[in-house]
């Protein structure tokens, strides 16, 4: 039996790893709240969050979520938010973009060498840069490429296995003999956008850890690869769709060879059928046995309701789930089990 006054153990296990004000920020609710849970929360997501937090408690009075400020990047080692929920010290986060190799190390180390159940809660902004936008890969507006798979894709920019380099390799014969430039190389010869890990996590077919990038030195990175694009017509680059300057031009993606080819644009995002859309995930961990925090099943679940799916759209910087992944959502957290590499979704 807990005696009175005596201080939770999350709360002292947060205290421990994390600053004393992030640990703070719960601590006046937990005695109120004995169901509270609290989360780490990226600064571009603070306002959905936010409102997902007081959507929750209005629906379920007897539980809440908190966020411990201040929000940071999404990464472990610039958020000490981020940081706590890898090592166990915050029952949940959001991600605006995958783990980081490390960060999932040191969520193994601390879990038991399990992965957390990933769900995706909204999709990204369809236009704003930074904020999920979905990955486009641009040319110059001269370029006469109609539009790429994603097998061409990773052929063109990954190494090892097909080997593209040319454009008349891409159907271009006008173009024979002119080399594919590569331009933003700088994205992931070191430490991976957010774009190049999503490529290489759910489009590239390479082993979980595997980078196998082609070198592109001195290309650029996601700083000044569009401005590259639209400087040579022979360029190819990819970054968020709402990153696209005067001058370059977004291809429509094919999910396979043989597939009609997706134009990038709000409908195509919203729907789901872009094959390069991105998403907000809720990253939730698992006990021994699998299952996944009570409290934490109903915040999901409130998330992914109509009522939480309105909110996203209230909200208007990002866009709610299509049906189609809202149910495949609902599945995995039924189930407490979700791929680690984004799937087709069923009916797509």
């Amino acid at each position: 039996m807990k005696r009175a006054g005596a201080v939770p153990t999350w709360l002292v296990l947060l205290s421990a790893l994390l600053p004393g004000s992030v640990a703070a920020a719960c601590a006046p609710a937990a005695e109120a709240a004995r169901q509270l849970r609290c989360g780490s929360v990226p600064v571009v997501l603070g306002a959905l969050a936010g409102a997902w937090r007081d959507g929750f408690a209005a629906a379920q009075p007897e539980a809440a979520v908190a966020y411990p400020q201040p929000y940071g990047p999404p990464q472990g080692r610039l958020d000490p938010q981020l940081a706590g929920f890898l090592r166990g010290a915050l029952d949940f986060a959001f991600l605006t973009r995958d783990l980081a190799e490390a960060d999932l190390a040191t969520f193994g180390h601390h879990h038991g060498g399990g992965e957390p159940l990933r769900l995706p809660v909204a999709g990204g902004s369809w236009n704003r840069f930074g904020h999920v936008d979905p990955v486009a890969v641009v040319v110059h507006v001269s370029n006469p490429l109609p539009s790429l798979d994603l097998a061409q894709l990773e052929a063109v920019f990954a190494e090892g296995g097909a080997d593209i380099s040319r454009w008349e390799q891409l159907g271009v014969q006008a173009w024979s003999g002119r080399p594919i430039r590569l331009a933003g190389g700088g994205a992931w010869q070191a430490e991976e956008s957010a774009r190049a890990l999503f490529l290489r996590r759910h489009v590239f077919a390479r082993p979980a850890g595997a980078r196998g990038w082609r070198a592109a030195p001195d290309s650029g990175d996601e700083s000044d690869n569009v401005q590259r694009v639209a400087a040579d017509p022979q360029a190819i680059a990819f970054t968020g769709l709402g990153h696209l300057l005067p001058g370059t031009r977004a291809l429509p993606i094919a999910p396979h060879p043989g597939a009609a080819p997706v134009v990038p644009d709000r409908e195509s995002v919203a729907s789901g059928r872009y094959p390069l859309a991105r998403t907000v995930d809720l990253l939730l961990p698992r006990d021994a046995r699998g299952r996944i925090d009570p409290v934490m099943a109903r915040f999901a679940a409130f998330l992914l309701s109509d009522a939480g799916q309105a909110i996203v759209a209230a909200q208007e910087a990002f866009l709610p789930l299509d049906e189609c992944r809202r149910r495949q959502s609902l599945a995995w957290l039924a189930a407490g089990w979700s791929p680690q590499r984004q799937t087709q979704c069923a009916g797509e």
